[in-house]
């Protein structure tokens, strides 16, 4: 299914991580009539969304990351930053993890990337970091039928995806 969260001015990201949070919940619950496994739920996304879906998949039951009338956060500004970022929350338990970037990325860095695919691996949890030669931010956004780097990604997900559910 593709959901779509609120974005900033309407809500913050802890209110973007509750929406999928959210989405989870109903695709779980309507599960039986759309055909899928609840146990076997895939959270993805590109540039933001990939941020927002693996806050929403690394910290699940986490009680800062709630729905705001239901939570006291620390808003403290290094306690928040940590809170909403992937690295910090990496840790054994978290779900396999496919990963996907150009080195030339002039928006997010690889190197962070390389540093929680290490961090995951070191934790037990099976994750990837595919980087795509030649390509910048969004790279699948323009012509993705014919984007060599945008089919090449795709080729890559569907393998990830076929491997976690063997």
């Amino acid at each position: 299914m593709d959901v779509a969260y609120r974005l900033y001015r309407e809500t913050d990201i802890e209110g973007m991580v509750g929406d999928v949070r959210r989405s989870v919940a109903w695709l779980k619950a309507n599960a039986l009539a759309y055909g899928v496994n609840p146990d076997r739920i895939v959270i993805g996304g590109g540039s933001a969304g990939g941020h927002i879906a693996l806050l929403a998949a690394y910290t699940e039951g986490h009680p800062e990351l709630t729905p705001p009338d239901t939570r006291g956060v620390d808003t403290s500004v290094p306690a928040r930053y940590a809170l909403l970022s992937p690295i910090t929350q990496a840790r054994a338990g978290c779900p396999p993890t496919l990963m996907m970037q150009g080195p030339k990325d002039i928006i997010a860095p690889l190197a962070p990337a390389q540093e929680m695919r290490g961090m995951l691996e070191r934790a037990g949890v099976k994750a990837a970091l595919l980087v795509l030669p030649q390509v910048d931010h969004g790279f699948d956004l323009i012509a993705p039928a014919w984007s060599p780097s945008a089919r090449m990604s795709l080729w890559h997900a569907e393998r990830f995806l076929a491997l976690m559910a063997a």
